[in-house]
Order: C-alpha cells, then structure tokens, then sequence
C-alpha cells in the first residue's frame, strides 16, 4: 500500500509481481546461492546503479527493499540449518557422561545447568 500511496497502484503490482517471479525463479537453488543472488540484486545491481537501473526505474527502492527483506530471511535459514546441524552433531555424540546428555537432551538443546 505504500507503494501505491507513493507511486500508483499499477507499479505497486508490477514491482510486486516482478519481484516474485524472480524469487521463484531462484527456489530451486540452494540458500547460499539464494543468499548471495539477493545480495547482488540489492547492494550491487540496485544500490550500485548498474546499467543506470537508478534511473530507469523509479521504484527501485522498493524493489531493493524487498530484495533486502528476503535476503534477512534466507540467512536466517542458513543459521538456522547450521545451529540444526550441529545439534543434531552434539546428540549423536556417544558418551558416559551425564552432564553432556542432560545438556543435549534439553528443549533448548544448549542448555546446561551447571
């Protein structure tokens, strides 16, 4: 909506639908490659004024926005799956000691209490 409010409604549903088709586009890569194509996008291709993108787009900044929103998204993910991944590392580890189970055997997974 504030997009319409500043420009139209039209170029509201044209950045909208410009910036999905390319984000599905992207799904079949994997986060790092999703990460690093949004990185591109926003700071480079955007930010940096490639090709005059500045100027023959007037609602680049949304466009950049938008790209910035889902690059945060797509690196939570990727901190997510190595924090997953090394839980998951930590529980498969054999050992007698008791402490070092209660630990992983947690909700929290990292939580230790002495």
């Amino acid at each position: 909506m504030e997009v319409a409010k500043k420009f139209s409604m039209a170029d509201a549903i044209n950045v909208d639908k410009a910036v999905a088709d390319k984000l599905d586009s992207w799904m079949h890569l994997s986060l790092e490659a999703q990460q690093k194509k949004l990185a591109f996008e926003a700071y480079d291709y955007l930010g940096g004024n490639m090709n005059h993108v500045q100027e023959k787009y007037p609602t680049w900044q949304v466009y950049q926005q938008a790209y910035l929103k889902r690059f945060e998204v797509v690196s939570d993910k990727i901190e997510w799956n190595a924090i997953t991944n090394k839980y998951v590392s930590y529980a498969g580890f054999t050992t007698k000691s008791i402490s070092y189970k209660e630990m992983v055997s947690t909700s929290s997974g990292f939580y230790c209490k002495y």
